[in-house]
């Protein structure tokens, strides 16, 4: 198990654990990437897996996550298998927005693997080849475009119209205040003096993402991760240009998170 536990040593699980890696002797082949938190831990807690077809410990692998501001990313090897955000927690706390330390654990027992038995080897290893910590480069600082990487077009306000429900579009690139947006600490992409929102609050694949007046709901909150997806935490989905469309006036709206260009955005 490779872990990280509140830098606080505070209470658990109310102080937050997301667990990297997990992989159990009854389940070789399986991958397990979870966080726990105040009403989702233990046997109720939240996560996904991945299973290779194979005993995980057979070969060396890279197990990982991205973890930017409401948004984790589990890879295993590269390959994502699992994310979350505070929308994943079923109304609960997000509790992963302060530092952690990373454990490492060879356990025997416990509720999750059940009990040794006969066949429970007496002797086991762990082998780590390297542990790896990075920040991405800092992000640019106030107001900035966001360019499609299918596109390289920005997302724009048509018309620079800031009435409410205007429908964003990507747009040739031009410095106009229609195309400068400030992501804010508190998630909200803001332009014109109005938000970045979720229709109706909809979390439904081909929900329009518009400009509307900013209201502090979960519909105006986005995260922008290291790999260049735009999330909406309140729906856990993906700002994506609809049909991979790369003209100028294609339209933007939600979409399960695919990896694909069309939902991949920079600032610039």
């Amino acid at each position: 198990m490779a872990s990280l536990l509140d830098a606080r040593r505070g209470n658990w699980p109310t102080d937050g654990e997301i667990d990297i890696m997990e992989n159990v002797g009854r389940d070789p082949n399986t991958v397990y990437g979870t966080i726990h938190g105040p009403g989702y831990s233990g046997g109720n807690a939240v996560g996904g897996t991945r299973n290779i077809g194979q005993p995980v410990g057979d070969a060396y692998h890279v197990f990982a996550i991205d973890w930017s501001p409401n948004l984790i990313i589990w890879t295993l090897d590269g390959a994502e298998y699992f994310r979350a955000t505070p929308a994943s927690v079923r109304g609960n706390s997000w509790a992963f927005e302060h530092p952690f330390f990373i454990i490492l654990n060879l356990a025997v027992g416990g509720t999750f693997p059940g009990s040794p038995n006969a066949s429970t080897p007496s002797v086991n290893r762990m082998l780590v080849d390297y542990i790896h910590v990075s920040t991405t480069s800092t992000p640019p600082t106030g107001t900035n475009a966001l360019r499609g990487t299918e596109s390289g077009r920005c997302v724009d306000v048509p018309g620079a119209n800031p009435a409410d429900g205007i429908r964003l579009q990507v747009y040739d690139c031009n410095g106009t205040a229609a195309q400068q947006w400030t992501v804010g600490s508190d998630g909200t992409v803001r332009a014109l003096g109005k938000c970045m929102d979720v229709a109706g609050a909809g979390t439904a694949n081909g929900t329009a993402v518009q400009l509307y007046t900013c209201n502090g709901t979960n519909a105006q909150r986005f995260t922008l991760s290291a790999a260049g997806d735009l999330v909406n935490t309140g729906a856990n989905k993906c700002v994506d240009v609809v049909a991979h469309g790369t003209a100028n006036g294609s339209q933007l709206q939600l979409w399960d998170c695919t990896g694909g260009a069309n939902q991949k955005w920079t600032r610039i």
